[in-house]
Protein backbone atom coordinates (compact mmCIF):
# COMPACT_ATOMS: atom_id res chain seq x y z
CA UNK A 1 0.00 0.00 0.00
CA UNK A 2 2.77 2.56 0.72
CA UNK A 3 4.34 1.69 -2.65
CA UNK A 4 1.09 2.38 -4.49
CA UNK A 5 0.65 5.51 -2.37
CA UNK A 6 4.00 6.72 -3.71
CA UNK A 7 2.55 6.55 -7.24
CA UNK A 8 -0.38 8.63 -6.02
CA UNK A 9 2.04 11.23 -4.67
CA UNK A 10 3.37 11.58 -8.20
CA UNK A 11 -0.18 12.20 -9.39
CA UNK A 12 -0.68 14.78 -6.67
CA UNK A 13 2.55 16.54 -7.67
CA UNK A 14 1.24 16.93 -11.23
CA UNK A 15 -2.10 18.23 -9.96
CA UNK A 16 -0.27 20.69 -7.69
CA UNK A 17 1.81 22.27 -10.45
CA UNK A 18 -1.36 22.62 -12.52
CA UNK A 19 -2.77 24.86 -9.81
CA UNK A 20 -4.83 22.50 -7.68
CA UNK A 21 -4.36 22.85 -3.93
CA UNK A 22 -2.74 19.74 -2.51
CA UNK A 23 -4.26 19.97 0.95
CA UNK A 24 -7.74 20.99 -0.10
CA UNK A 25 -10.91 19.00 -0.59
CA UNK A 26 -10.77 19.65 -4.34
CA UNK A 27 -7.30 18.14 -4.60
CA UNK A 28 -8.29 15.06 -2.61
CA UNK A 29 -11.42 14.61 -4.73
CA UNK A 30 -9.45 14.94 -7.98
CA UNK A 31 -6.85 12.42 -6.81
CA UNK A 32 -9.60 10.01 -5.81
CA UNK A 33 -11.37 10.42 -9.16
CA UNK A 34 -8.19 9.78 -11.14
CA UNK A 35 -7.33 6.70 -9.07
CA UNK A 36 -10.87 5.35 -9.48
CA UNK A 37 -10.14 4.72 -13.16
CA UNK A 38 -7.56 1.92 -12.63
CA UNK A 39 -9.55 0.65 -9.63
CA UNK A 40 -12.66 0.03 -11.73
CA UNK A 41 -10.80 -1.26 -14.78
CA UNK A 42 -8.67 -3.77 -12.86
CA UNK A 43 -11.69 -4.95 -10.88
CA UNK A 44 -13.55 -5.64 -14.12
CA UNK A 45 -10.78 -6.84 -16.44
CA UNK A 46 -7.87 -7.78 -14.17
CA UNK A 47 -4.36 -7.79 -15.56
CA UNK A 48 -5.58 -7.49 -19.15
CA UNK A 49 -6.53 -3.86 -18.66
CA UNK A 50 -3.17 -2.96 -17.16
CA UNK A 51 -1.36 -4.97 -19.83
CA UNK A 52 -3.03 -3.10 -22.67
CA UNK A 53 -2.54 0.29 -21.06
CA UNK A 54 1.11 -0.52 -20.31
CA UNK A 55 1.85 -0.55 -24.04
CA UNK A 56 0.47 2.98 -24.32
CA UNK A 57 2.31 3.91 -21.14
CA UNK A 58 5.64 2.75 -22.58
CA UNK A 59 5.18 4.87 -25.71
CA UNK A 60 4.11 7.90 -23.67
CA UNK A 61 6.92 7.64 -21.13
CA UNK A 62 9.65 7.11 -23.73
CA UNK A 63 8.28 9.99 -25.78
CA UNK A 64 8.01 12.24 -22.72
CA UNK A 65 11.56 11.41 -21.60
CA UNK A 66 13.01 12.13 -25.05
CA UNK A 67 11.00 15.34 -25.28
CA UNK A 68 12.16 16.62 -21.88
CA UNK A 69 15.77 15.65 -22.69
CA UNK A 70 15.59 17.66 -25.93
CA UNK A 71 14.08 20.62 -24.09
CA UNK A 72 16.83 20.46 -21.47
CA UNK A 73 19.65 20.30 -24.04
CA UNK A 74 18.24 23.10 -26.19
CA UNK A 75 17.27 25.29 -23.27
CA UNK A 76 20.09 24.72 -20.82
CA UNK A 77 23.05 23.66 -22.94
CA UNK A 78 25.29 20.59 -23.03
CA UNK A 79 25.54 18.12 -20.13
CA UNK A 80 28.80 19.77 -19.05
CA UNK A 81 27.13 23.20 -18.96
CA UNK A 82 24.15 21.66 -17.21
CA UNK A 83 26.21 20.21 -14.36
CA UNK A 84 28.29 23.39 -14.05
CA UNK A 85 25.17 25.53 -13.69
CA UNK A 86 23.57 23.06 -11.28
CA UNK A 87 26.75 22.95 -9.19
CA UNK A 88 26.82 26.75 -8.98
CA UNK A 89 23.15 26.85 -7.97
CA UNK A 90 23.70 24.14 -5.37
CA UNK A 91 26.68 26.02 -3.97
CA UNK A 92 24.65 29.21 -3.63
CA UNK A 93 21.75 27.41 -1.97
CA UNK A 94 23.66 25.11 0.39
CA UNK A 95 26.92 26.97 0.86
CA UNK A 96 28.94 24.08 -0.57
CA UNK A 97 29.93 22.73 -3.98
CA UNK A 98 29.18 19.09 -3.20
CA UNK A 99 26.79 18.35 -6.05
CA UNK A 100 29.23 15.69 -7.29
CA UNK A 101 29.83 13.30 -4.37
CA UNK A 102 33.26 12.65 -2.96
CA UNK A 103 35.03 9.47 -4.08
CA UNK A 104 34.78 8.13 -0.54
CA UNK A 105 31.08 7.55 -1.22
CA UNK A 106 31.84 5.11 -4.07
CA UNK A 107 31.03 2.04 -1.89
CA UNK A 108 27.70 3.60 -0.96
CA UNK A 109 26.71 4.17 -4.58
CA UNK A 110 28.04 0.77 -5.68
CA UNK A 111 26.10 -1.08 -2.97
CA UNK A 112 22.96 0.94 -3.76
CA UNK A 113 23.29 0.02 -7.44
CA UNK A 114 23.80 -3.68 -6.67
CA UNK A 115 21.02 -3.81 -4.09
CA UNK A 116 18.56 -1.98 -6.32
CA UNK A 117 19.35 -4.19 -9.30
CA UNK A 118 18.85 -7.36 -7.27
CA UNK A 119 15.65 -6.11 -5.62
CA UNK A 120 14.22 -5.21 -9.02
CA UNK A 121 13.62 -8.90 -9.78
CA UNK A 122 11.84 -9.47 -6.47
CA UNK A 123 9.34 -6.61 -6.62
CA UNK A 124 5.81 -8.04 -6.83
CA UNK A 125 4.75 -6.05 -9.88
CA UNK A 126 7.77 -7.34 -11.82
CA UNK A 127 7.12 -10.93 -10.75
CA UNK A 128 3.44 -10.56 -11.57
CA UNK A 129 4.25 -9.58 -15.15
CA UNK A 130 6.79 -12.40 -15.37
CA UNK A 131 4.30 -15.02 -14.18
CA UNK A 132 1.70 -13.81 -16.66
CA UNK A 133 3.99 -14.06 -19.72
CA UNK A 134 2.43 -16.29 -22.35
CA UNK A 135 5.74 -17.93 -23.36
CA UNK A 136 9.38 -18.21 -22.42
CA UNK A 137 10.32 -16.04 -25.40
CA UNK A 138 8.12 -13.20 -24.14
CA UNK A 139 9.61 -13.53 -20.66
CA UNK A 140 13.18 -13.36 -21.98
CA UNK A 141 12.38 -10.37 -24.17
CA UNK A 142 10.67 -8.39 -21.44
CA UNK A 143 13.42 -9.24 -18.91
CA UNK A 144 16.06 -7.77 -21.20
CA UNK A 145 13.87 -4.73 -21.90
CA UNK A 146 13.58 -4.19 -18.16
CA UNK A 147 17.22 -3.06 -18.01
CA UNK A 148 16.64 -0.51 -20.77
CA UNK A 149 13.57 0.75 -18.94
CA UNK A 150 15.57 1.16 -15.74
CA UNK A 151 18.28 3.07 -17.62
CA UNK A 152 15.63 5.42 -18.99
CA UNK A 153 14.34 6.03 -15.46
CA UNK A 154 17.89 6.92 -14.49
CA UNK A 155 17.91 9.50 -17.27
CA UNK A 156 14.59 10.84 -16.00
CA UNK A 157 16.11 11.19 -12.52
CA UNK A 158 18.81 13.46 -13.99
CA UNK A 159 16.08 15.94 -14.82
CA UNK A 160 16.23 16.89 -11.16
CA UNK A 161 19.75 18.19 -11.85
CA UNK A 162 18.34 20.05 -14.84
CA UNK A 163 15.68 21.64 -12.62
CA UNK A 164 18.42 22.84 -10.28
CA UNK A 165 20.37 24.30 -13.20
CA UNK A 166 17.26 26.01 -14.58
CA UNK A 167 16.61 27.74 -11.28
CA UNK A 168 13.40 25.84 -10.56
CA UNK A 169 12.76 26.20 -6.85
CA UNK A 170 9.92 24.08 -5.45
CA UNK A 171 8.78 24.81 -1.90
CA UNK A 172 11.04 23.35 0.76
CA UNK A 173 10.15 19.76 1.45
CA UNK A 174 8.35 19.43 -1.90
CA UNK A 175 11.20 18.26 -4.12
CA UNK A 176 8.82 15.95 -6.01
CA UNK A 177 7.54 19.08 -7.78
CA UNK A 178 10.93 19.83 -9.37
CA UNK A 179 10.50 17.89 -12.62
CA UNK A 180 6.85 18.92 -13.26
CA UNK A 181 7.84 22.56 -12.66
CA UNK A 182 10.79 22.11 -15.05
CA UNK A 183 8.39 20.83 -17.71
CA UNK A 184 6.14 23.87 -17.26
CA UNK A 185 9.18 26.14 -17.42
CA UNK A 186 10.70 24.74 -20.62
CA UNK A 187 7.78 23.42 -22.67
CA UNK A 188 4.91 25.27 -24.35
CA UNK A 189 1.50 24.71 -22.83
CA UNK A 190 0.29 21.97 -25.16
CA UNK A 191 3.55 20.02 -24.89
CA UNK A 192 3.64 20.41 -21.11
CA UNK A 193 0.13 18.97 -20.94
CA UNK A 194 1.13 15.91 -22.97
CA UNK A 195 4.27 15.30 -20.91
CA UNK A 196 2.50 15.69 -17.57
CA UNK A 197 -0.29 13.44 -18.83
CA UNK A 198 2.29 10.79 -19.64
CA UNK A 199 3.59 11.04 -16.07
CA UNK A 200 0.07 10.45 -14.76
CA UNK A 201 -0.41 7.33 -16.90
CA UNK A 202 3.06 6.10 -15.89
CA UNK A 203 2.05 6.33 -12.23
CA UNK A 204 -1.31 4.58 -12.64
CA UNK A 205 -0.14 1.43 -14.43
CA UNK A 206 2.35 0.09 -11.81
CA UNK A 207 -0.13 0.95 -9.07
CA UNK A 208 -2.78 -1.18 -10.78
CA UNK A 209 -0.39 -4.10 -11.40
CA UNK A 210 0.89 -3.97 -7.81
CA UNK A 211 -2.63 -4.14 -6.41
CA UNK A 212 -3.42 -7.13 -8.63
CA UNK A 213 -0.25 -8.87 -7.46
CA UNK A 214 -1.08 -8.31 -3.80
CA UNK A 215 -4.67 -9.48 -4.32
CA UNK A 216 -3.58 -12.62 -6.15
CA UNK A 217 -1.05 -13.48 -3.46
CA UNK A 218 -3.72 -13.15 -0.79
CA UNK A 219 -6.37 -15.12 -2.71
CA UNK A 220 -4.08 -18.02 -3.65
CA UNK A 221 -1.71 -18.26 -0.68
CA UNK A 222 -3.90 -17.25 2.27
CA UNK A 223 -7.58 -17.54 1.32
CA UNK A 224 -7.26 -20.77 -0.68
CA UNK A 225 -4.55 -22.25 1.51
CA UNK A 226 -5.93 -21.57 4.99
CA UNK A 227 -9.43 -20.04 4.88
CA UNK A 228 -11.29 -22.01 2.21
CA UNK A 229 -9.22 -24.90 0.76
CA UNK A 230 -12.19 -26.17 -1.28
CA UNK A 231 -12.86 -22.81 -2.95
CA UNK A 232 -13.84 -22.85 -6.61
CA UNK A 233 -12.16 -20.81 -9.32
CA UNK A 234 -15.02 -18.31 -9.21
CA UNK A 235 -14.67 -17.87 -5.44
CA UNK A 236 -10.92 -17.32 -5.65
CA UNK A 237 -11.41 -14.80 -8.47
CA UNK A 238 -14.08 -12.97 -6.48
CA UNK A 239 -11.80 -12.80 -3.43
CA UNK A 240 -8.90 -11.49 -5.57
CA UNK A 241 -11.13 -8.76 -7.00
CA UNK A 242 -12.27 -7.75 -3.52
CA UNK A 243 -8.71 -7.63 -2.17
CA UNK A 244 -7.60 -5.59 -5.17
CA UNK A 245 -10.10 -2.92 -4.19
CA UNK A 246 -9.04 -3.14 -0.53
CA UNK A 247 -5.39 -2.57 -1.47
CA UNK A 248 -6.27 0.41 -3.66
CA UNK A 249 -8.47 2.00 -1.01
CA UNK A 250 -5.74 1.46 1.57
CA UNK A 251 -3.16 3.05 -0.73
CA UNK A 252 -5.44 6.03 -1.26
CA UNK A 253 -5.78 6.37 2.52
CA UNK A 254 -1.97 6.36 2.81
CA UNK A 255 -1.67 9.05 0.13
CA UNK A 256 -4.31 11.28 1.72
CA UNK A 257 -3.45 10.64 5.36
CA UNK A 258 0.35 10.65 5.62
CA UNK A 259 2.98 13.22 4.77
CA UNK A 260 4.84 12.79 1.49
CA UNK A 261 8.16 12.18 3.23
CA UNK A 262 6.63 9.40 5.31
CA UNK A 263 5.45 7.63 2.17
CA UNK A 264 8.93 7.97 0.68
CA UNK A 265 10.47 6.61 3.91
CA UNK A 266 8.16 3.61 3.81
CA UNK A 267 9.11 2.98 0.18
CA UNK A 268 12.82 3.10 1.04
CA UNK A 269 12.21 0.64 3.85
CA UNK A 270 10.11 -1.51 1.53
CA UNK A 271 13.02 -1.82 -0.89
CA UNK A 272 15.17 -3.20 1.94
CA UNK A 273 12.39 -5.68 2.79
CA UNK A 274 11.88 -6.83 -0.79
CA UNK A 275 15.59 -7.56 -1.14
CA UNK A 276 15.32 -10.12 1.67
CA UNK A 277 12.89 -12.21 -0.40
CA UNK A 278 15.50 -12.77 -3.10
CA UNK A 279 17.29 -15.78 -1.51
CA UNK A 280 14.01 -17.71 -1.24
CA UNK A 281 13.30 -17.01 -4.92
CA UNK A 282 16.75 -17.71 -6.35
CA UNK A 283 17.86 -20.50 -4.02
CA UNK A 284 14.48 -22.17 -4.43
CA UNK A 285 15.12 -22.72 -8.14
CA UNK A 286 17.68 -25.60 -7.97
CA UNK A 287 16.50 -29.18 -7.57
CA UNK A 288 18.06 -29.42 -4.11
CA UNK A 289 17.04 -26.26 -2.32
CA UNK A 290 18.35 -25.09 1.06
CA UNK A 291 16.37 -26.10 4.11
CA UNK A 292 13.07 -24.26 4.34
CA UNK A 293 13.71 -23.40 7.99
CA UNK A 294 17.05 -21.90 6.95
CA UNK A 295 15.43 -19.78 4.25
CA UNK A 296 12.79 -18.56 6.70
CA UNK A 297 15.36 -17.83 9.41
CA UNK A 298 17.59 -15.96 6.96
CA UNK A 299 14.64 -13.90 5.76
CA UNK A 300 13.60 -13.10 9.33
CA UNK A 301 17.05 -11.99 10.49
CA UNK A 302 17.61 -10.05 7.26
CA UNK A 303 14.35 -8.21 7.88
CA UNK A 304 15.28 -7.43 11.49
CA UNK A 305 18.80 -6.25 10.61
CA UNK A 306 17.69 -4.16 7.61
CA UNK A 307 14.78 -2.57 9.48
CA UNK A 308 16.92 -1.80 12.53
CA UNK A 309 19.67 -0.19 10.47
CA UNK A 310 17.25 1.99 8.51
CA UNK A 311 15.34 2.97 11.66
CA UNK A 312 18.48 3.86 13.62
CA UNK A 313 19.69 5.97 10.70
CA UNK A 314 16.52 8.12 10.67
CA UNK A 315 15.26 6.29 7.57
CA UNK A 316 18.51 6.71 5.68
CA UNK A 317 19.21 3.84 3.27
CA UNK A 318 22.92 3.99 4.09
CA UNK A 319 24.68 2.58 7.12
CA UNK A 320 28.27 3.23 8.20
CA UNK A 321 30.53 0.20 8.69
CA UNK A 322 33.89 0.49 10.41
CA UNK A 323 36.48 -2.30 10.30
CA UNK A 324 39.82 -1.08 11.59
CA UNK A 325 41.14 1.39 9.00
CA UNK A 326 38.11 0.89 6.77
CA UNK A 327 35.21 3.27 7.32
CA UNK A 328 32.62 3.05 4.55
CA UNK A 329 28.92 3.64 3.98
CA UNK A 330 26.92 0.88 2.31
CA UNK A 331 23.29 0.16 1.48
CA UNK A 332 21.42 -1.22 4.49
CA UNK A 333 19.53 -3.69 2.27
CA UNK A 334 22.80 -5.28 1.14
CA UNK A 335 23.90 -5.69 4.77
CA UNK A 336 20.59 -7.38 5.58
CA UNK A 337 20.97 -9.60 2.50
CA UNK A 338 24.49 -10.62 3.58
CA UNK A 339 23.16 -11.62 7.01
CA UNK A 340 20.29 -13.44 5.30
CA UNK A 341 22.61 -15.52 3.09
CA UNK A 342 25.02 -16.19 5.95
CA UNK A 343 22.23 -17.64 8.08
CA UNK A 344 21.08 -19.86 5.20
CA UNK A 345 24.63 -21.08 4.54
CA UNK A 346 25.31 -21.92 8.20
CA UNK A 347 21.99 -23.41 9.33
CA UNK A 348 20.98 -25.54 6.34
CA UNK A 349 23.84 -28.11 6.73
CA UNK A 350 23.32 -28.07 10.51
CA UNK A 351 19.62 -28.89 10.18
CA UNK A 352 20.47 -31.71 7.77
CA UNK A 353 22.88 -33.17 10.32
CA UNK A 354 20.18 -32.97 12.98
CA UNK A 355 17.82 -34.91 10.72
CA UNK A 356 15.23 -32.17 10.35
CA UNK A 357 13.28 -32.92 7.13
CA UNK A 358 13.64 -30.38 4.36
CA UNK A 359 10.02 -30.74 3.22
CA UNK A 360 8.70 -30.91 -0.32
CA UNK A 361 9.51 -28.19 -2.83
CA UNK A 362 8.11 -27.44 -6.25
CA UNK A 363 4.87 -29.35 -5.63
CA UNK A 364 1.26 -28.35 -6.19
CA UNK A 365 -1.82 -29.71 -4.55
CA UNK A 366 -4.61 -31.04 -6.79
CA UNK A 367 -6.74 -28.05 -5.80
CA UNK A 368 -3.97 -25.74 -7.06
CA UNK A 369 -4.03 -27.46 -10.42
CA UNK A 370 -7.80 -27.05 -10.54
CA UNK A 371 -7.45 -23.33 -9.95
CA UNK A 372 -4.78 -23.18 -12.64
CA UNK A 373 -7.29 -24.67 -15.00
CA UNK A 374 -5.03 -27.22 -16.70
CA UNK A 375 -6.13 -30.21 -14.63
CA UNK A 376 -2.55 -31.37 -14.16
CA UNK A 377 -0.88 -31.60 -10.76
CA UNK A 378 2.88 -31.44 -10.90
Amino acid sequence: MPYIALQLLGLRAVLSVLGMRQDGLTGDAALTAVFAVPAVSTYRYGLRASGLVSVVKAVLVVGATVAVACLVVTGLGSPADLFARANAAFSRAEGTAALVPDTSLAPAYASLAVGSALALFAFPHVLQVGFSARSGHVLRRTSVTLFGWTAMLGLFALFGIAALAAGVSPPRGRSELAVPLLVLDLAPGWAAGLILGAIVVAALVPAAVMSIGAATLFARNIYLEFVNPTATVAQVTRMARLMSLVVKVGALAFALGVRDQQAINLHLLGAVWVLQILPSIVLGLPHRTPHRVSLFSGWLLGMVVGTTLVGRGSFSSLVRLSFGPFDVQVYAGVVGLAVNLLVVALTSPLLDRLGVPRGLSGLLRPSDAAVRGDGVAK
